[in-house]
C-alpha cells in the first residue's frame, strides 16, 4: 500500500500522521497495537529554473524578446 503524507512539525521535531485506509485494515487483520513498518521514499521536485530559455510559448516570441518587448518605451 502507497500513502502520500506531508511532513509536519510535532512539537520540537518533525513527523507524519496519516490515516490507514479501512479496507487495508480489515484486509490485514491490523489491531490497535500491532506494530508495523512504515517504508519512506523521498520525492523531490525537479529544479525547473532556466528550462524554458529560450523556448517560444504562444506569442511565437521567447521570454527574452518578451521582455525586449515590454521595455520599450521606457528607456531614458
Amino acid at each position: 500500500m502507497e500513502i502520500q503524507t506531508k511532513i509536519r512539525k510535532i512539537g520540537h521535531s518533525v513527523g507524519i500522521v496519516t490515516a490507514i485506509p479501512k479496507e487495508f485494515v480489515e484486509k490485514n487483520n491490523l489491531k490497535l497495537g500491532n506494530i508495523i513498518t512504515v517504508n519512506i521514499n523521498v520525492k523531490t521536485q525537479p529544479n525547473i529554473w532556466g528550462l524554458l530559455k529560450g523556448k517560444k510559448g504562444k506569442s511565437g516570441m521567447t521570454t527574452e524578446q518578451l521582455l525586449e518587448e515590454a521595455d520599450k518605451g521606457w528607456e531614458d
